[in-house]
């Protein structure tokens, strides 16, 4: 059997999800005795389990924690390049001060390969790991045009620090929709429970309307949205209808919680190829625009976002207020 993608199964925020949860907690822990006689399973210890959702559902890791602890782990193994592209800078001004007639030796060295090096991490790993070779044949030779023992070992230094680096990254990347995954699970328990206290609620109080209007949830409080929250993932090279839109004066707040750039519009059609304007964000930016803004003749019946990527999965949050 195929598995199958956890999805958000409420709309509106996940705020305003648990808030409403632990109000509906508050009024049932008052009429439990009424919910227990009319289901006995709905007694002190589903109140102990209720209460412990919404507390989980309080407390899971959101999302945009799990980005920044990416943005985190990827400034370090950019701040470890930086350090391996110095020591490159050092080595070869040993290299060619001490073999300056040698075009052979200096390749040794990986004078010849490290442009290709210096914008790839995996290659600059095994680039250290050559140059620091290298150096320690020469050692002899590079000390006496001044190098030291020191500044050769720190080259294995380096390579180490930035292979476990960037190890820690890569593992968090495929970590990452696990975690997504664990949240919206955790967060849908919540959800269902209150749907299913507040769906008794409407035969215990079956004469009592009053009552069956307090247990109630409303992502959309009267008669008028006020915030919706959509998130998800999209396929390389795909492009994804993530609602029907038809207020003109929505404000949108798109974020890009991967790390592909994301192309989103405002669409007559289910094809982002028609419309006009797109906005393109990148890795972890978040923009907010107005309908007007996306949709200047308010046409517009989707909301489209596109992955322009050919082999990366990127993943989205889109706040709509209106």
């Amino acid at each position: 059997m195929e598995p199958k993608e956890e999805i958000r199964v409420y709309s509106g925020a996940d705020s305003k999800m648990t808030e409403a949860a632990r109000t509906i907690l508050g009024l049932l822990t008052t009429d439990i005795a009424a919910f227990t006689a009319f289901d006995s399973t709905m007694n002190s210890a589903f109140l102990t389990d209720y209460e412990n959702a919404i507390n989980d559902a309080d407390t899971v890791v959101a999302d945009t924690a799990v980005i920044d602890q990416l943005v985190s782990k990827t400034e370090n193994v950019m701040e470890l390049m930086d350090m391996a592209r110095s020591k490159y800078r050092d080595v070869k001004y040993f290299v060619q001060k001490a073999f300056p007639n040698s075009a052979g030796i200096q390749g040794e060295f990986g004078l010849n390969d490290y442009n290709q090096a210096r914008k790839s991490t995996a290659q600059m790993i095994q680039f250290l790991d050559e140059m620091h070779n290298a150096c320690t044949i020469y050692s002899a030779v590079l000390i006496t045009a001044g190098y030291n023992q020191v500044a050769i070992d720190d080259i294995v230094v380096i390579r180490d620090k930035l292979q476990q680096s960037n190890l820690k990254q890569e593992v968090f990347k495929k970590e990452r929709p696990k975690l997504t995954e664990d949240r919206i699970i955790i967060l849908n328990k919540c959800y269902n429970m209150m749907v299913q206290v507040n769906a008794a609620a409407q035969l215990v109080f079956r004469d009592d309307y009053a009552k069956q209007k307090q247990y109630v949830y409303s992502a959309t409080p009267g008669s008028t949205v006020d915030e919706e929250e959509f998130e998800g993932t999209v396929a390389p090279a795909v492009t994804k209808t993530i609602t029907a839109v038809g207020d003109d004066d929505a404000v949108y707040t798109f974020r890009n919680t991967g790390l592909v750039p994301l192309v989103f519009c405002l669409s007559e059609t289910e094809d982002a190829e028609t419309a006009i304007p797109k906005i393109t964000i990148g890795g972890g930016a978040i923009v907010t625009q107005t309908s007007t803004d996306m949709d200047p003749d308010g046409t517009a019946v989707y909301l489209l976002v596109s992955n322009p990527s050919t082999s990366t999965e990127g993943s989205y949050k889109v706040q709509i207020d209106i």
